[in-house]
C-alpha cells in the first residue's frame, strides 16, 4: 500500500472516530467508560489503604520497589503484578528490618526475582578511636623530629647521637622511634655527660 492510500484511511478512520464521538451513541460510550474508570481508581485507592494499614512494612517495600520494577509488556493479559502478587511471590516480611532484593543479580527487579534479604548493618569505621591506655603507650615513643625538639637540637645532631650510641632507637615496624625514658634519661645527664 503507497503512502498516500495510507494517510487516506488514517484520514477516514479518524473522521469515522470524531462522528462516533459527536453521536449520542458516542458521547454516552465516553461517559460509562469515564464512569467506570472513576469507579476503577476508587476501589484501587480504597484497596490500597486496606493494604497500607494490614501490611505497613510489605507496603513500603511495594512502593520502594515501583521505580525499580521492569514494566512488563502485556498483551491483552488481565494479570497485573500488584500488591497481592506481590505478597504471593515474597511472602511477610520476617522482620521489620528485612528489604527485598533480587534473587539474581543479573536479572532485573521484576516478578520472579524477588525475595526477602536481612538489612545489612551499616559499615562502621574499621579503625576505633584508640583508647586512652593506646593514646599514652603511643605518647612513650617519640620521632626524630620530636627528639629534636625537645632537646632543642637539628635531627642530624640527634641522628648523630643515635649512630654514635648515646641515643637507643627504637624501631616500630619500619618507623624508628626513641622510648620517651632513654630521651628523659639523656636529657638528665646534659651535654656535658654525653661526650
Amino acid at each position: 500500500m503507497s503512502r498516500v492510500k495510507e494517510d487516506l484511511l488514517h484520514a477516514e478512520e479518524d473522521a469515522e472516530s470524531a462522528a462516533w464521538t459527536a453521536s449520542p451513541e458516542g458521547r454516552a460510550e465516553k461517559e460509562r467508560a469515564t464512569r467506570a474508570q472513576a469507579a476503577a481508581d476508587a476501589e484501587r485507592a480504597r484497596r490500597e489503604q486496606a493494604w497500607a494499614s494490614e501490611r505497613p512494612v510489605e507496603w513500603a517495600e511495594w512502593q520502594r520497589l515501583q521505580p525499580l520494577l521492569v514494566p512488563v509488556i502485556d498483551f491483552g493479559g488481565d494479570m497485573r503484578f500488584d500488591f497481592d502478587n506481590f505478597l504471593m511471590e515474597v511472602g511477610r516480611a520476617p522482620s521489620p528490618a528485612h528489604r527485598v532484593v533480587r534473587k539474581a543479580k543479573a536479572l532485573p527487579y521484576k516478578q520472579g526475582n524477588l525475595r526477602w534479604k536481612a538489612a545489612t548493618p551499616p559499615k562502621t569505621n574499621p579503625s576505633p578511636a584508640p583508647s586512652r591506655a593506646a593514646a599514652q603507650a603511643a605518647s612513650d615513643f617519640l620521632t626524630k623530629q620530636e627528639v629534636a625538639d625537645r632537646l632543642q637540637v637539628s635531627t642530624r645532631t640527634v641522628s648523630r647521637w643515635r649512630s654514635e650510641g648515646l641515643l637507643k632507637e627504637f624501631r616500630r615496624g619500619q618507623v624508628l622511634r626513641f622510648k620517651l625514658e632513654d630521651v628523659e634519661a639523656f636529657e638528665a645527664k646534659g651535654r656535658s655527660g654525653r661526650r
